[in-house]
């Protein structure tokens, strides 16, 4: 019998499914065809019919899914595990030693090694409650308030097929996760259950309190009249705590301006430990009694860098120790972005008649941090000039940790890949080292020129390109020219061309190559996780100039650039939303042909104006999920070596009983065909 069940199972045919996950993973970056990373799983071919019920779904071992995990942040128990820290990098700062201090509440979290940390965006730095950065070790864990980087499956692993309560899905397909467990439900026949009975009867005020108060069991926490927040002295910073500052012998918070309902400055912003911020809003007070357009009012106090190292008698004589009570070191900054810099203080800062001198336009705080030990230092960045009109006031905060080695910490764009939103990383081969790509970690990403109050491009500020954002944006240029020649149109051109393509990518056109990070978390600068620019063609500088009657012209002028970017999912992790780019290409506008009128004074000047536009476009490319059947599984059979021996011995006995064994061998052949 032993032998007619082989038989039988040799003859049976049985179905596999490969399932083909297309993920446009493309030969060389550039080629878009059908490469394929592939996954096998075996399924009965009958598995939508009823009957096949009890036959199927055993050999279920996929574990991968088709549907997306919509992550939420848990804070994980407290249990003490061994951990191996990361080796600490070296600083060029002074490291503050202090024990290793611990929330207070009976919470703490783990540090996890896991294959992908999709929090950690920022290199050789630890990146504020991301538990699985390799950058952190149990130290900075103290200042975290809760771990981000955990996912929860939303499926009933009861079920054969299953799919999310909520999911994002942009294809025409229906996703399903297919169970992984030895016995599966495929379908119930079960009615659906209704409860008709569901009101509930109240028939007095006691029934009605007796129920509130069985219900609903949490506690109404009564708010101070006054809505001010409060500060507890013996509890360490964590992320999210609210900075505390020492002005005129009062403990308050810090804030700074940010826009209401109409974008004037009328609404404070809170600051808080570990919370980096941007915001701006218009100023259109111009008058002395706008205090928040003087440095003093910005700087003029000192930060608690901890709360449990402060006396609340401190703030009756002000007599605060410096290392307790930090004050605000002041830069002051003569041009926009925060460049020229100096401990130098201005000269007096005052308003009249609607028109300010040395007012602060924009503020920036550089916070250095040590975990739950507190604050460092904190310096403050004004960004000073003059105005007799409206303008909008920029403030920025940041933080760091002040045993960061900065000269090897950078953000990136995305782990695993890139993340919606966030800035395409850009680097240039040089001719001498083509196998190694060399970029900016401060200042290396795609940017585009931006309009400033006047329409006029911006000289410093530019628009950061955000992956997935699709822009078209136009500013102008003007160049003030004496005597109209052929040079006045190649100085236009010139122009024009370091305002589109800035003056790193401008040269990578012509001496260098241009790459993007494909994944946009960089590792590595050798040119297998970089992409090349691709360039219609090169610019040019090929523009004649006309004077025609009372009109001066340009032609042959390059005004506007569109560049394109081909990107495609990653297939794994299915939890994550990670992106890849596949190509990138620029192209340049039309040459132009371009007048102006010719002014009529003698040695006067002309206005040459010009208007640059630029557009952005991103492509999905993704393809779906697909699915082709295989052929059946090659058996092999293994018999022990004296299987056949009762049918080689000569005796009369063994004979008859090996004719008896082949007959009924030949009878279950046949009843089986």
């Amino acid at each position: 019998m032993f032998f007619s069940l082989v038989l039988f199972l040799s003859c049976t045919n049985m179905v596999y499914v490969t399932k083909i996950e297309d993920t446009l993973i493309c030969i060389n970056d550039t080629d878009c065809s059908e490469s394929i990373d592939s996954t096998i799983y075996t399924q009965n071919p009958t598995v939508n019919d009823p009957s096949s019920l009890g036959d199927s779904s055993n050999d279920i071992e996929e574990n991968n899914s088709f549907t997306t995990i919509i992550p939420i942040e848990i804070t994980s128990s407290r249990i003490n595990s061994n951990v191996t820290e990361q080796q600490e990098l070296e600083s060029t700062l002074i490291t503050i030693s202090s024990p290793a201090i611990h929330p207070d509440d009976d919470e703490v979290l783990i540090l996890e090694e896991r294959e992908i940390c999709e929090c950690n965006l920022n290199k050789f730095s630890c990146d504020i409650n991301c538990c699985c950065d390799i950058d952190c070790n149990q130290f900075h864990l103290s200042a975290f308030s809760h771990c981000q980087n955990y996912h929860v499956e939303f499926y009933d692993s009861r079920y054969c097929y299953s799919r999310n309560f909520i999911q994002r899905n942009n294809t025409s397909f229906i996703l399903e996760k297919l169970g992984n467990n030895l016995f599966c439900i495929l379908y119930d026949n079960l009615p659906s259950t209704y409860n008709a009975d569901n009101d509930l009867i109240l028939n007095s005020e006691k029934d009605l309190w007796k129920m509130i108060r069985k219900r609903y069991k949490w506690e109404i926490v009564e708010e101070d009249s006054r809505g001010l927040p409060k500060y507890n002295l013996s509890k360490y910073y964590q992320h999210g705590d609210i900075l505390w500052k020492v002005h005129n012998k009062s403990i308050e918070p810090i804030d700074l301006l940010q826009p209401g309902f109409t974008g004037i400055c009328s609404f404070r912003k809170t600051l808080r430990y570990l919370e980096n911020w941007k915001g701006a809003c218009m100023q259109n007070d111009l008058t002395n009694m706008n205090r928040y357009l003087f440095a003093m009012t910005f700087s003029n106090f000192t930060v608690i860098n901890s709360l449990p190292s402060f006396n609340d008698t401190f703030t009756k004589t002000q007599a605060c120790q410096s290392n307790i009570c930090l004050s605000v070191r002041t830069h002051y900054c003569l041009k926009t972005a925060f460049s020229a810099c100096d401990r130098t203080r201005i000269g007096s800062s005052f308003c009249m008649n609607s028109t300010c001198t040395n007012i602060v336009k924009g503020l920036k705080y550089i916070i250095a941090h040590n975990g739950s030990t507190g604050i460092s230092n904190i310096d403050a960045y004004f960004d000073i000039g003059d105005t007799s009109h409206a303008f909008y006031q920029y403030f920025e905060v940041q933080y760091h940790w002040i045993d960061a080695n900065k000269t090897k910490a950078f953000a990136r764009s995305g782990n695993p890949g890139y993340i919606m939103g966030k800035p395409i990383i850009f680097g240039i081969s040089r001719v001498n080292k083509s196998d190694e790509i060399s970029f900016n970690k401060t200042d290396g990403v795609l940017t585009l020129p931006l309009a400033g109050k006047n329409g006029e491009c911006d000289r410093i500020n530019r628009h950061i390109i955000a992956f997935g954002e699709d822009v078209k944006l136009r500013c102008s240029a003007r160049l003030l020219i004496k005597n109209f020649t052929a040079l006045s149109c190649m100085k236009l051109q010139n122009l024009t061309m370091r305002l589109l393509m800035k003056d790193s990518l401008l040269n990578a056109s012509q001496r260098y190559s241009a790459y993007v990070s494909k994944l946009g978390n960089v590792a590595k600068k050798d040119t297998s996780d970089w992409l090349r620019i691709v360039f219609d063609r090169i610019p040019q500088s090929v523009v004649t100039a006309h004077i025609i009657g009372k009109r001066i012209l340009c032609s042959g002028l390059l005004t506007s650039m569109h560049l394109d970017v081909l990107y495609s999912k990653l297939p794994e992790p299915k939890t994550l939303t990670n992106y890849k780019i596949l190509g990138i290409g620029i192209t340049f506008g039309k040459e132009e042909d371009i007048s102006w009128s010719k002014c009529a004074p003698k040695n006067c000047t002309d206005i040459l104006h010009i208007d640059i536009i630029s557009h952005v476009n991103f492509y999905d490319v993704s393809k779906p999920s697909r699915y082709h059947f295989v052929g059946g599984p090659n058996l092999d059979i293994t018999l022990p070596y004296d299987f056949f021996y009762p049918f080689l011995n000569g005796s009369k006995e063994i004979e008859m009983l090996n004719i008896f064994v082949l007959l009924i061998m030949y009878v279950a052949l046949h009843a089986n065909i």
